[in-house]
């Protein structure tokens, strides 16, 4: 299998709410008439046995797939540890993380406008995280965009999203696009 498209809205290693399952739930909703989805099912229990059985699920799952790239819509942060790791396994450690975040070294917020520093990519492959909660989103697509053209890509977690009504944001909705299509 060339990519996978995975679809893991853990939202309980995030706190007591569940808004960005709901969040996962719109981007899905917004792609999956363009392309398909495996989803990784939620823990019955919202504790972290509950999670660590989703991780150890995932983890079979790609074991099983064999994708060579992983695109994740997902709820938590934490959804992410099964796809890294595997495409760390597969391209024999030679995949750099890039970790789009709140306390992410590589991105600055400064009076409002965010800055990337792409001196800090020096390995063939690329796994980009963008946590949605955090980041400018307007941003996030010119970086992104930049990203694709130079680099090799090999996987990308769209996490965090916690959207403000029951509609799915404009400028979120025109990320996701460019990053799954």
């Amino acid at each position: 299998m060339d990519r996978l498209n995975l679809y893991f809205p853990q939202w309980q290693g995030s706190g007591n709410t569940n808004e960005i399952y709901n969040g996962a739930f719109l981007i899905r909703k917004e792609l999956e008439t363009e392309i398909p989805f495996v989803e990784i099912m939620q823990p019955t229990a919202s504790d972290y046995l509950g999670i660590q059985k989703n991780i150890a699920t995932a983890s079979g799952l790609l074991q099983n797939l064999k994708p060579n790239k992983i695109f994740t819509v997902g709820g938590d942060c934490g959804v992410e540890i099964s796809p890294i790791s595997y495409l760390n396994k597969l391209y024999s450690s030679n995949l750099n993380i890039l970790w789009l975040d709140d306390d992410n070294a590589t991105l600055h917020q400064i009076q409002g406008e965010i800055v990337y520093e792409p001196t800090t990519i020096n390995k063939n492959n690329l796994y980009v995280h963008m946590n949605l909660s955090f980041v400018n989103i307007s941003k996030l697509k010119d970086i992104y965009s930049q990203l694709k053209a130079k680099y090799n890509i090999v996987g990308v977690g769209l996490v965090e999203y916690a959207p403000k009504t029951k509609r799915i944001d404009e400028e979120v909705a025109e990320l996701a696009k460019i990053v799954f299509l």
